[in-house]
């Protein structure tokens, strides 16, 4: 069974870094957030998408 995300701050996250909604975001701040959650994130992901390739007909 794969991790439970928190998908609506994951989107947040992404809606304030695109649309700039805090004024200049801080590059080290978004440096620390993808290096601590961007891999575990990709290895969940890619499970999720085994486990549903694996049960296409």
């Amino acid at each position: 069974m794969s991790k439970s995300w928190p998908w609506r701050e994951i989107s947040g996250f992404r809606n304030v870094l695109v649309h700039n909604y805090l004024g200049d975001i801080d590059p080290l701040t978004v440096k620390a957030v993808v290096d601590k959650h961007l891999p575990p994130l990709i290895s969940s992901v890619q499970a999720m998408l085994a486990d549903d390739a694996s049960s296409q007909p």
